[in-house]
C-alpha cells in the first residue's frame, strides 16, 4: 500500500478478507421478464453507482439457493469483467428480494466495519492502483475474489469509520450538486448547438428556405462510393513504407477522424479500393454501418487512405455545395431525419447507398452557403469552448474527490481519536464473528444434508426424475444413495452417461435427463 504509509495511532493496515464474512461469486442463470419473485441483478443494472430496480429483470432459482446468493443491505458486489470491470456498488435501503449473477462477486461484511467506509475506498485511486486495471493496457481485464481478498487498505476504530463517512458524504454532495449543475448546462448547450443547425435548415424557422434550389445529394456530388465490402487479407497494427491508412466507421466522429484504433493494408489492397473510392483532402465523409451510423466529418487527413464499406465518401461539387454546409445539413435534425428515417437520437444501424444519393438537399447560392457556414462555425465555436470548460472543470471535481479520498484513509479529515477502541480489538471482535459465521453455515449445510436423508436412497436417474429443471451434479450427489462415497457417484453417473445431457455454467455442471 504505496500511497499509505503514514497511518494515524491506532489504525492498521489490513486486506479486504481480513474484514469479510464472505466473497463469493454470483449465480449462474438466465433473465426472464416473466415475474419469479425473485429480481437478477447483473454488471449492466448498475450504472454510476446506481441501480434501477424496477428495470432489473428476473430469474429461474431453486429455494435452496435463494439464501445463499440473496442481497442484503450493506453487501458489496463488483463488476469481476466487462467495461466496467472494478466498479463497485453498495446495497443499501430497501430493495426487492434479489440475487446477484455469476459476473458479480459480492463481499459480505463484518459488522464492525461501516460498509460505506469499505465502499468509499474502492473509489479511491489508491484502490484502482492496486486493482490494477489502469496499468494492465487492457481493454477488459478480469478481477477474481482472490485479487479482491488480497487489496491492502487503512483500519481505524468504528466509531472513526462512521466519522470519515459523515465528513465524505458531506464534502461529496457539495461537489455532486456543482458537477449536476454543470452537466445540466453541458445538455442545455448540446441542445443550443442543434438549434443552431435547425434555424438554418428548418423551413418552419427560415423561411428563405423555400428559395432555396432542392436536389438529391448525387445531383449535387461528382461521386457518393462507398469503401471496399471485403475485409483485407491482412492488416498491419504499425505503418512502414508501402502501408495505407484502413479507416473504418469507428474512426469517424462528427466533426473530426479518430485515428486513435488504425490498421494498415498493403499497396495492392489499397490500389484495388482506391481506383473507384478515392478520399481527398476537404471531402465528406460520412459513416453508414455501425453504432457509429450518422456520424459525419470533413477529410483531414491529406496522404491517400482506404476504406472499408461502413464509410460513405462524398464528393461535393464545389461550384454547387461547399462541404462544410453539406456536412452541417447531415447533421442537423431535417438533413439527418431525411437521410436516415428517423429522428435525431434514435438508434440506427445502417443507410443504405441508394438511400443517401437519394436524400434532398436545399440549398443558396455558393456565396450564401459560405456566409452561412461562417456564422454556424462562430456560434458552434462559442458553445464548444464552454463545453470544453465544463469538461475540464468537471474532470477538476474528479480530481478533488480522488484527493479527499486519499486524505480520508490516511486520517487526515478527521481529527485522531487515540482513546477510541484499538484496531486489535475490532480484529478480534472481526474474528469472532466469522468464526460464527463459518459455523452456522456449516451447521446449515448439515441440516440441509439432513432434511435431503429421506431421498438418500435414490438412484441418479429417480433423483433427476424428480425434478423439471437441471440440477448441480452436487445436489444430484447429495440426494441419491451415493452421497456417502463420491467415487461409487461418479462410478455410476458414468454408467447411466447416455441417458443424461450435463452442461457446464460456471463453477456449475448441470445435469438433466435426455428427452
Amino acid at each position: 500500500m504505496n500511497e499509505l504509509k503514514q497511518l494515524p495511532p491506532g489504525w492498521k493496515e489490513i486486506t479486504v478478507k481480513d474484514i469479510s464474512l464472505k466473497i463469493s461469486y454470483g449465480y449462474t442463470a438466465s433473465s426472464t421478464r416473466n415475474d419469479t419473485g425473485i429480481k437478477f441483478l447483473r454488471i449492466t443494472d448498475i450504472q454510476d453507482y446506481k441501480v434501477d430496480w424496477d428495470a432489473v429483470p428476473f430469474c429461474e432459482i431453486d429455494e435452496d439457493d435463494v439464501a445463499k446468493f440473496l442481497l442484503k443491505k450493506g453487501d458489496i458486489v463488483f463488476a469481476r469483467t466487462g467495461a466496467t470491470v472494478g466498479k463497485s456498488f453498495l446495497i443499501s435501503g430497501a430493495i426487492p428480494k434479489s440475487v446477484f449473477a455469476s459476473y458479480l462477486i459480492r463481499i459480505e461484511l463484518s459488522q464492525y466495519v461501516d460498509p460505506k467506509y469499505l465502499f468509499y475506498f474502492f473509489q479511491s485511486a489508491e484502490y484502482w492502483s492496486q486493482i490494477g486495471i489502469k496499468s494492465m493496457g487492457i481493454g477488459q481485464p478480469n478481477v477474481n475474489a482472490n485479487t479482491l481478498s488480497n487489496i491492502s487498505l487503512p483500519l481505524s476504530s468504528l466509531i472513526e469509520q462512521q466519522e470519515i463517512v459523515e465528513k465524505i458524504e458531506a464534502l461529496f454532495t457539495k461537489l455532486n450538486r456543482s458537477e449536476d449543475v454543470l452537466k445540466q448546462i453541458d445538455s442545455k448547450i448540446q441542445i443550443y448547438k442543434q438549434s443552431i443547425l435547425n434555424s438554418v435548415f428548418n423551413e418552419k424557422l427560415n423561411d428563405s428556405l423555400q428559395k432555396w434550389e432542392t436536389k438529391p445529394l448525387d445531383k449535387v456530388c461528382s461521386k457518393i462510393q462507398d469503401g471496399s465490402h471485403f475485409s483485407p487479407p491482412i492488416q498491419h497494427r504499425d505503418y512502414a513504407k508501402g502501408r495505407f491508412l484502413y479507416i473504418t466507421s469507428k474512426n469517424i466522429r462528427n466533426n473530426f477522424i479518430d485515428l486513435s484504433d488504425v490498421t494498415y493494408v498493403d499497396k495492392k489492397f489499397h490500389e484495388s479500393i482506391y481506383s473507384r473510392c478515392n478520399p481527398e483532402f476537404g471531402d465528406v465523409l460520412l459513416t453508414k454501418d455501425g453504432a457509429n451510423t450518422g456520424n459525419v466529418t470533413l477529410n483531414s487527413i491529406k496522404d491517400p487512405f482506404s476504406m472499408l464499406s461502413s464509410v460513405c465518401l462524398l464528393k461535393p461539387n464545389r461550384d454547387i455545395i461547399d462541404q462544410s454546409f453539406l456536412k452541417y445539413y447531415i447533421q442537423s435534425p431535417q438533413g439527418y431525419r431525411r437521410l436516415t428515417g428517423k429522428m435525431t437520437g434514435t438508434a440506427i444501424k445502417r443507410i443504405i447507398l441508394k438511400r443517401i444519393k437519394e436524400t434532398l438537399i436545399a440549398y443558396p447560392s455558393i456565396h450564401q452557403q459560405k456566409a452561412i457556414v461562417q456564422d454556424i462555425e462562430y456560434r458552434l465555436t462559442i458553445a464548444e469552448k464552454l463545453q470544453k470548460t465544463i469538461k475540464h472543470t468537471i474532470e477538476a471535481i474528479g480530481a478533488t474527490k480522488h484527493g479527499l479520498l486519499k486524505k480520508a484513509f490516511m486520517g487526515e479529515l478527521i481529527v485522531n481519536m487515540i482513546e477510541s477502541e484499538s484496531t486489535l480489538d475490532l480484529l478480534a471482535l472481526i474474528n469472532a464473528e466469522k468464526e460464527a459465521f463459518k459455523r452456522n453455515a456449516d451447521e446449515t449445510f448439515s441440516n440441509k444434508i439432513q432434511k435431503r436423508k429421506p431421498m438418500a436412497d435414490k438412484t441418479i436417474i429417480q433423483v433427476l426424475e424428480s425434478t423439471k429443471k437441471p440440477m448441480d451434479a452436487r445436489d444430484v450427489w447429495l440426494q441419491s444413495k451415493h452421497k456417502n462415497n463420491i467415487e461409487d457417484f461418479y462410478s455410476a453417473l458414468k454408467s447411466v452417461q447416455s441417458k443424461i445431457n450435463s452442461v457446464k455454467k460456471g463453477t456449475q455442471s448441470l445435469l438433466s435427463l435426455k428427452k
